[in-house]
């Protein structure tokens, strides 16, 4: 900063408590103590559209800069795929110092109500193996397969607080439910249930639900020769609307795939894959099109729309059911002793 260069590439930057490293630092004719120049910060974000969260990111190394170069920098600068955004540092340094004071004074006086409950980040924290263990060694509620944030508040009210106090809920819960209905929290207890009997007894314990007409294996169509299974492989960061890289799906036996690496290529692979379907429903009138879970449908639908092209093929086959969601299916169709 001193020698002026143009740009700083992870600059370390450090005040107090407070610590983090600016993807950029960028040259600028304002006055500073190094002479007449001074420094923005411009971070990149591979998210489309900027957060809250990554608004106070580049507050904090703006406060931590103005330390360093005696000015605070006029704006500050995110890059996505989408482009630069410029914001003026005044019109959110009075939020962020809010914030900043309301974090601080949750951590130096509310350590001893913290609880490692899970939450989307989980996944990629470098602390998951810590969270996970103590969950664990609590037998948390979170463990149960399809119980979310809001179930476990309500059962705690119950006295709820584990696995095992979920799994020996009478068959009549004599509690009623704030919100949501008393027949989620007996799917839930049930859930509950074989995941006990499957860890005490360290076995696959597997029931069959009640069968209903149209829901779980009554959602099977006839077999067919036709039939195929469809799977996509995706990007949804190379544009803004992602990519769709790869098609893959058996047929008779026989795998068979489309690459596409170009917005062009995608277009083409989409409609030799709609024309492939075609052709078969042509010869198998019934054929249907398994996968897993919803994502495969819309895909198709947001493909149809960002090329034009084969809409009534798509509409067609929507409206003929020929897709069959396997995801749907099975969650509708057993109970299994396990977490997921």
């Amino acid at each position: 900063m001193r020698a002026g260069a143009e740009v700083i590439y992870q600059a370390r930057l450090e005040l107090d408590e407070w610590n983090g490293w600016a993807d950029f630092l960028i040259k600028v004719d304002k006055p500073g103590r190094f002479g007449n120049w001074s420094y923005e910060v411009e971070d990149t974000k591979l998210a489309r559209n900027t957060k809250a969260g990554a608004i106070l990111q580049i507050c904090l190394y703006g406060q931590m800069l103005e330390s360093i170069q005696g000015v605070q920098p006029e704006y500050m600068h995110i890059r996505t795929p989408e482009g630069r955004t410029t914001y003026r540092c005044d019109e959110y340094m009075g939020y962020f110092r809010l914030m900043q004071k309301k974090l601080l004074n949750a951590i130096h006086h509310n350590i001893s109500g913290t609880y490692p409950d899970p939450v989307v980040y989980c996944d990629i924290c470098r602390w998951w193996t810590v969270c996970n263990k103590k969950r664990r060694e609590d037998d948390h509620l979170s463990f149960v397969a399809g119980m979310g944030s809001s179930q476990i508040r309500e059962v705690k009210k119950w006295g709820v607080g584990t696995l095992h106090s979920m799994a020996h809920l009478p068959n009549e819960i004599p509690y009623k439910p704030s919100k949501g209905s008393i027949d989620t929290f007996k799917k839930l207890r049930e859930q509950a249930r074989v995941q006990w009997e499957a860890r005490e007894s360290k076995k696959n314990v597997v029931e069959l639900l009640d069968m209903l007409p149209d829901i779980g294996l009554y959602r099977l169509p006839e077999p067919s020769e036709g039939d195929m299974f469809f799977d996509f492989e995706s990007d949804p960061f190379v544009t803004p609307m992602g990519r769709e890289y790869l098609f893959g799906w058996v047929y008779q036996d026989q795998y068979e795939k489309l690459w596409a690496f170009t917005e062009a290529e995608e277009k083409m692979a989409f409609e030799e894959f709609m024309d492939r379907v075609s052709a078969i429903r042509k010869q198998f009138p019934g054929m249907h099109i398994y996968h897993y879970s919803s994502y495969e449908t819309g895909a198709i639908k947001r493909l149809m729309g960002k090329h034009a092209t084969r809409e009534h093929e798509v509409d067609a086959l929507l409206r003929a059911g020929v897709f069959v969601d396997l995801h749907l299916v099975t969650r509708h169709a057993i109970r299994a002793g396990i977490e997921s």
